[in-house]
């Protein structure tokens, strides 16, 4: 393996090799200083999207150095500006979703550094039903972190997530109720009649951003909804005829996947 990635990675790019874990939260890496640049890209996109280079990670006799060289070649292609490589690192986000966290969590910012060059491809992606669900998630989460860096673009990041949920495509519904849970953090009032029309034709999630009422309240468009035990009981009763206080759903289940499926949407914030 140290072979290959020798053999593979010729100076500058060797360095990536040995600078260890990213710091997460603090500026990146002057990956120029190092020699890097616009010529590399080719083997930079190779490093980073290197599936057996990124499961080092999960290694145990592995070099711990080594395994973060596909944080640091991401980052590199993002300080480039290399728009170009925005096709070949999504389609390795396919492979890598399930190997390294920490890629798959600096991707947003990465086509945030890229810049609104990248929103078509990532919209392309997010339309894709031959992608994975959730890693047209991650996409969509990204569309937040493009508007929160280029301002001027939070209006197309908001009609290309209202876009897909305008489809009304009820075998994707985890990802629809991400959509909307990003939409909210967008604070996206103008994608309310999407949103309104998604719930209504039963093709979101109810239990990662809440339901219609609970959005419309979250938009600032609405009165503060009944408490989610009251509403649910209600259906339940109505669609199975029960009388109150007898067989009743048990919903402690459904508050805690409510809770975790909240906290890990909030959590990119």
């Amino acid at each position: 393996m140290a072979d290959r990635l020798m053999n593979e990675y010729a100076a500058p790019l060797d360095q990536l090799l040995r600078l260890g874990e990213v710091d997460f939260g603090a500026p990146w890496r002057d990956y120029r200083s190092l020699g890097v640049g616009p010529e590399h890209l080719p083997d930079l996109i190779r490093m980073a999207t290197d599936a057996e280079l990124v499961a080092m990670a999960d290694e145990e006799d592995a070099d711990e150095a080594t395994a973060w060289a596909p944080e640091h070649a991401l980052r590199a292609i993002g300080q480039l500006g290399a728009v170009e490589a925005t096709g070949p690192v999504l389609d390795g986000l396919d492979r890598l979703r399930d190997i390294h966290d920490a890629w798959v969590e600096d991707l947003g910012d990465v086509l945030a550094a890229l810049g609104p060059g990248v929103l078509p491809v990532c919209e392309a992606y997010l339309k894709d039903d031959s992608r994975e669900e959730m890693c047209r998630y991650v996409v969509a989460e990204a569309f937040r972190k493009i508007a929160g860096a280029h301002p001027g673009e939070r209006g197309r990041c908001i009609e290309i997530l209202s876009g897909q949920l305008d489809r009304h495509d009820p075998s994707v519904r985890t990802l629809n109720g991400f959509l909307v849970g990003t939409l909210l953090d967008l604070e996206a009032v103008e994608a309310a009649p999407s949103i309104e029309a998604a719930f209504a034709a039963n093709c979101v999630d109810e239990t990662i951003a809440g339901d219609w009422p609970n959005v419309r309240y979250d938009l600032g468009l609405g009165p503060i909804p009944e408490p989610r035990r009251v509403v649910e009981r209600r259906i339940a009763e109505r669609e199975h005829g029960h009388l109150p206080g007898h067989g009743r759903p048990d919903l402690r289940n459904l508050k805690k996947r409510q809770k975790q499926a909240r906290k890990s949407q909030r959590k990119r914030k």
